[in-house]
């Protein structure tokens, strides 16, 4: 059993550096979204824009959250105490991570309606474009000035 113990070390030392970037790899995601949110002037009216706003970071951190608790259920706790009220908690915290991974697709699909909703921004910047043209116009115009 000992040799067994020796042997698995380095497969845990490998499995607890997975998790650390996948912490790392959520944090990246909330810089990523909080600039991103930023830059857009976004504000945050409701819990809703919440989700949608962070989907991919409350997304990943959901799964990750999961990936913890499986290893735990898997590897850590026995079954005795996963019989008990910790094994309770468990379920109800799976429980919440999936409700939140539901909602996050919710804020994914909402996101890409907001973005196919918008007319594109080339259509807009020439639509702006023709108007200022046809202003100079105007303008010239009742001036006596020919373009």
């Amino acid at each position: 059993m000992i040799a067994t113990q020796q042997n698995n070390v380095p497969f845990q030392w490998v499995k607890y550096a997975v998790y650390l970037a996948l912490l790392n790899n959520v944090y990246l995601f909330l810089v990523e979204e909080l600039e991103s949110a930023a830059a857009l002037n976004t504000s945050i009216t409701s819990v809703a824009s919440v989700f949608q706003i962070f989907s991919t970071t409350i997304d990943t951190a959901a799964w990750l959250v999961l990936l913890l608790f499986f290893e735990l259920e898997t590897s850590v706790l026995s079954d005795q105490v996963l019989r008990g009220i910790t094994g309770r908690f468990i379920r109800l915290i799976r429980f919440v991570c999936l409700i939140t991974i539901c909602i996050a697709c919710w804020g994914y699909f909402a996101e890409l309606y907001g973005l196919l909703a918008r007319p594109w921004p080339f259509c807009s910047a020439r639509k702006t474009h023709k108007r200022r043209l046809r202003r100079e116009f105007a303008r010239r115009a009742s001036k006596g000035a020919t373009l």
